[in-house]
């Protein structure tokens, strides 16, 4: 009987002492790294200069055929299906 009380103890004690240090330089180091993120374009489209990317959870624009962008991210993150750009440059998406 006085075996198994000391047994569990001794192997909490036994599995402690085994337990590696924690070492976390390679997360400060990612932190310090850009972001790069990846996304499921669905839909896509463009008129002269002016570009709408889009797809679940965020919609990409570009006024200057693709040399700079701006993100997006509408609430709920929809699924848009479809996209085009009217000739007065107003963006229509379609979501499910």
């Amino acid at each position: 009987m006085n075996f198994h009380v000391l047994l569990i103890p001794l192997t909490c004690l036994t599995l402690m002492a085994c337990e590696a240090p924690l070492v976390l330089d390679g997360v400060e180091q990612s932190k310090k790294q850009p972001i790069h993120r990846t996304d499921r374009i669905q839909t896509a489209a463009t008129s002269g200069d002016d570009v709408v990317i889009a797809g679940i959870g965020f919609i990409l624009n570009s006024n200057d055929a693709g040399k700079t962008w701006k993100r997006t991210q509408p609430e709920g993150l929809p699924a848009f299906l479809s996209a085009t750009i009217c000739p007065d440059n107003t963006q229509v998406l379609v979501t499910a």
